[in-house]
């Protein structure tokens, strides 16, 4: 192969790899076992491919403290024809979400469903599939 064609292999691949890396199956979350945190809602990133709602959540370790916990959802388009908007969980809002944890057990999961204090309850529609 000569060197251009070297050059424009590698190239086109690095193109392809870059947005593949990017975005992971849902084999890091455990889908057979669902587990139930309380918090309140740090930010909520309504972004592509996957909106994140980060949670304060007291921390057990060391009373008086909050640990920060991460919690992938649907993408916005998703979300938002299940009634979701960037607005639907502003900072400071008191939400128990149930989730799938992370396998390798960091702090976070896969939002299933939370059930805001005096509010809506906020489903991920991608998330009700695995339950059973």
């Amino acid at each position: 192969m000569s060197r251009i064609g070297t050059v424009v292999m590698v190239a086109t691949i690095s193109g392809i790899a870059g947005p593949v890396a990017a975005h992971h199956s849902y084999a890091v979350f455990d889908q057979t076992t669902t587990r139930t945190i309380s918090g309140s809602v740090a930010r909520l990133q309504w972004m592509n491919p996957h909106t994140v709602i980060w949670l304060y959540v007291p921390s057990t370790e060391n009373p008086g403290k909050h640990d920060l916990w991460k919690f992938e959802n649907d993408s916005p388009n998703v979300l938002a024809r299940a009634g979701w908007g960037a607005a639907s969980l502003p900072a400071g809002t008191k939400v128990t979400v149930l989730y799938f944890p992370l396998r390798d057990g960091s702090r976070g999961g896969h939002w299933v469903k939370g059930a805001v204090e005096n509010g809506p309850e906020l489903i991920s529609p991608s998330s009700v599939r695995w339950l059973k």
